[in-house]
């Protein structure tokens, strides 16, 4: 059966000779050949995206197999992940000031920003008389 040669299967073959064979590239010829006045082209633009090429071959993240390289997925936050900005390590912290009511510092949440004002610390005067 014939190969239908489409612009995929001259890629495949592009990709192919560039990997089987270690070709010296005339960077400043090839520029010219592709400079048009709609899109210029540069000797160094040659050599970086044929460089780039033959890095990805050597990874195997062209697909040279055929198949399309596939980006890469981009990191995502960890507190964007779980949702409502928060980081399940992070809790609010209380502080006390006068009068020995605990205020919340952390809390974005309206449930927990309620329950952490709640909370009370008690303070209780130790007397000389208790020590004996």
């Amino acid at each position: 059966m014939p190969i239908n040669w489409d612009a995929e299967m001259d890629r495949k073959l592009f990709l192919a000779i560039l990997k089987v064979h270690d070709i010296t590239v005339d960077h400043k010829a090839v520029a010219e050949e592709l400079n048009t006045e709609e899109q210029p082209c540069t000797t160094m633009a040659i050599q970086k995206r044929l460089q780039k090429i033959k890095t990805q071959i050597k990874d195997g993240s062209t697909g040279a197999d055929g198949g399309t390289p596939k980006p890469k997925a981009t990191p995502r936050k960890r507190a964007a992940a779980i949702g409502e900005g928060e980081s399940p390590t992070k809790k609010g912290k209380t502080t006390t000031g006068k009068g020995g009511k605990a205020k919340a510092t952390g809390a974005e949440d309206g449930d927990d920003a309620e329950e952490a004002t709640k909370a009370e610390v008690k303070q209780e005067d130790v007397g000389e008389d208790t020590l004996g």
